[in-house]
């Protein structure tokens, strides 16, 4: 008989182990107690197959059998029943607790990774044959994540091995994106003396919100290839689906555009920190395959001094009330040439990235250095322009038409809808709560991950944080289709990258993810704590977060 469960998804009794990050919509537990058959597990595609879903199996194979036990070491010694060896011991002699596949049934071919996409599963754990069905691949990744939680309770004892299991997982180390020779042999090793226990479950599952992201700013401190893939990876063991990438800053320009050169050649820190379009590639592939959205941000007209450095003439210059030229300013609205070098910058990056969307920004223009400057003020004349902003907001209705005819819809901060600018219907705003002007909102304010410290639980606050909470109609709540914790890079680089996003980042995945009603702190506290020491079992260095204590990796 099955037990409902909206809440912590353990196995008490015999490991405080399989509880699952971000919680899912709706639990069935039963009390029957299965593990699967290491020897003889496998994935199985029925219907449908695609390369994303066969990398999928081979990846999550690794993450459930190659990963060392993430549970503490209490865990893995104790409970009830009295003997945890010798219950995996019985269970490795009953063929009927066994489970030796999971079947994937996923209902369509359109392998479309949008807005719209489709996330949801139904995951059936049951013996011999467990199931997972989904409408769409991406759908089927989130499922596969939630079976590698749940079926992540390694029991490092057995009766044949006692407490040799155990120091085994003392000495293990895991090394992210290294190939090991003979691995099959090894794995086989490894499974002999292991019990992988899960319990009987029946799960429906679907996110909340359709963009839950993250922002990782590359302008202010380069960040490596490898530190943007293993971003993705915590992304997916999250459930994340957008990397909202702040590509370019006043500080850098490090994508190497062939179309515009000289913008990495002279704007970049140097040429060894650059992206080049291949680099760019290769991570919108690495983010897809794990059901990872990229949308890429170039930041106009203001945050773009590193442009000015191969292309002088696309800023204004700056002056002072006495007239003399005090710097450089935004981009320079007034001259032909600068729409286009930005209708060039926009086509090639829509075919180096996919997404449907492209963020323009829009925040933060100092608008004084186009009112000091003498050309502009004789072209507003000439044009009739009766301010600044007039200025501004021609300047990003004809950036916003370039996007449009480049195929690509946008999303810009907030202070663009501020200032005037009129917006097309499918434009979306980010940053505060703006639903009020019938246009779809994201909400990263209260996520600032950079501005978060070492010595509290900030966690705590992420993971309070209620999108809708600003007393609007339900139209207007309808608008907001999810958010992003943010990570911005003036004093991130990858030195610390991942000890300052993660776990935190995770409580914002879960307020986006889960239901409206899982609001519990005291709740989540032991499965965010587990789910970051699954996070170091996976070979990522997430901080301790939770306060003192421990996990068998440290």
């Amino acid at each position: 008989m099955f037990l409902l469960a909206a809440a912590l998804l353990l196995l008490p009794g015999f490991a405080q182990g399989g509880a699952v990050w971000p919680l899912p919509l709706t639990v069935a537990t039963g009390e029957k107690v299965l593990h699967l058959d290491v020897e003889r597990f496998h994935f199985k595609a029925i219907g449908y197959e695609s390369e994303l879903l066969s990398e999928a199996f081979k990846r999550y194979e690794e993450l459930i059998f190659d990963t060392p036990s993430h549970l503490a070491e209490e865990a893995l010694r104790g409970g009830a029943p009295a003997n945890t060896s010798a219950l995996a011991g019985a269970l490795g002699r009953s063929r009927h607790t066994r489970i030796k596949r999971l079947r994937v049934y996923v209902g369509s071919y359109d392998q479309s990774l949008n807005l719209q996409t489709d996330e949801s599963y139904t995951l059936s754990i049951a013996s011999p044959t467990s199931t997972l069905q989904a409408t769409t691949v991406f759908g089927a990744l989130r499922g596969l994540e939630t079976f590698s939680q749940l079926a992540g309770v390694e029991e490092g004892v057995d009766e044949e091995h006692g407490q040799q299991g155990l120091a085994k997982h003392k000495k293990h180390k895991h090394k992210r994106h290294e190939k090991k020779k003979h691995k099959k042999k090894k794995r086989r090793r490894r499974r002999s003396d292991s019990a992988f226990l899960v319990r009987v479950a029946s799960i429906w599952d679907a996110p909340r919100f359709a963009h839950r992201g993250l922002l990782l700013d590359t302008g202010r401190h380069f960040l490596p290839v490898s530190a943007l893939k293993d971003t993705l990876d915590a992304m997916a063991w999250a459930k994340l689906n957008v990397l909202h990438w702040h590509l370019v800053d006043d500080q850098s320009f490090p994508y190497a555009s062939e179309a515009l050169s000289r913008l990495a050649a002279a704007g970049a820190f140097s040429p060894a920190h650059t992206y080049s379009l291949d680099d760019v590639r290769g991570v919108v592939a690495y983010a897809r395959a794990r059901g990872i959205r990229i949308v890429p941000e170039f930041d106009t007209p203001g945050h773009t001094a590193s442009w000015g450095r191969g292309y002088p003439d696309l800023l204004t210059d700056c002056y002072n009330e006495s007239g003399a030229r005090t710097g450089a300013g935004p981009l320079d609205p007034t001259r032909n040439g600068t729409y286009g070098a930005l209708w060039r910058l926009l086509r090639e990056a829509a075919g180096v990235f996919p997404d449907a969307y492209v963020h323009l920004g829009g925040d933060e223009v100092d608008l004084a250095c186009w009112e000091s400057n003498p050309a502009i003020k004789q072209w507003m004349a000439q044009h009739n322009m009766r301010n600044v902003r007039a200025l501004l907001s021609m300047f990003e209705e004809r950036v916003l038409s370039l996007a449009a005819t480049a195929g690509r819809s946008y999303i810009v901060w907030q202070e663009v809808l501020d200032n005037g600018v009129r917006l097309r219907n499918d434009a979306v705003v980010h940053l505060r709560r703006v639903t009020g002007k019938g246009y779809r909102t994201l909400l990263s304010s209260p996520w600032y991950l950079n501005l978060g410290g070492f010595a509290t639980p900030d966690w705590e606050a992420y993971y309070g944080v209620e999108p809708t909470a600003f007393g609007g109609s339900s139209e207007q709540q309808q608008l907001i289709i999810g958010g992003e914790a943010c990570m911005w890079g003036e004093f991130v680089d990858a030195t610390n990258l991942i000890q300052q996003t993660w776990p935190r980042a995770n409580a914002v995945a879960e307020r986006l993810w889960s239901g409206k009603d899982i609001r519990d702190v005291d709740a989540a506290r032991p499965r965010y704590a587990e789910h970051r020491c699954r996070m170091l079992a996976r070979g990522l260095g997430a901080r301790p977060d939770t306060g003192p204590g421990f996990c068998p990796q440290d």
